[in-house]
């Protein structure tokens, strides 16, 4: 994998030292030159992501035993009738405000549920809190998120 981002690094410098000469002498081939590149790329990469399968992909894969069929997975391009996909509210939209506002307002604005952003406010921290919350105003939690210092 390093070996790949150095390489990818030193010929994304080599195709930028290439068209900043391009540029200076032809601007035309070199706006030209960028846009076959680009196609290229879009398109040999969604070439290549298309017949790639996943890492884990395969049968006998350790910790798998039996083959690469994970219960409850289904395969891409089936058709799910699981009923309708519940829709959250995201406590982190009303931050800096306590979670129970997040609930109130999942509530009123008829969201299914909750994805409740653990942080510092004590109510995002306590699971009787939560319940309690859930119950009085009727939505579920769907997610829990631990905030993040980003």
């Amino acid at each position: 994998m390093g070996a790949q981002v150095g390489a990818g690094a030193i010929a994304g410098a080599l195709v930028f030292l290439a068209f900043s000469w391009l540029w200076g002498f032809q601007p035309i081939v070199a706006v030209l030159a960028a846009l076959v590149v680009i196609v290229g790329l879009v398109f040999g990469g969604t070439a290549l992501a298309a017949g790639r399968r996943p890492a884990d992909h395969g049968a006998g894969h350790p910790g798998r035993p039996g083959g690469h069929r994970v219960p409850g997975r289904v395969a891409a391009g089936t058709t799910l009738n699981a009923g309708p996909i519940p829709i959250g509210l995201s406590t982190a939209s009303v931050w800096p405000r306590p979670v129970e506002v997040g609930f109130r307002l999942a509530a009123e604005l008829g969201y299914d549920g909750v994805e409740v952003m653990v942080w510092t406010d004590r109510g995002s921290q306590d699971l009787v809190r939560l319940r309690r919350f859930a119950r009085r105003y009727g939505v579920s939690v769907l997610a829990v998120t631990l905030a993040s210092a980003c």
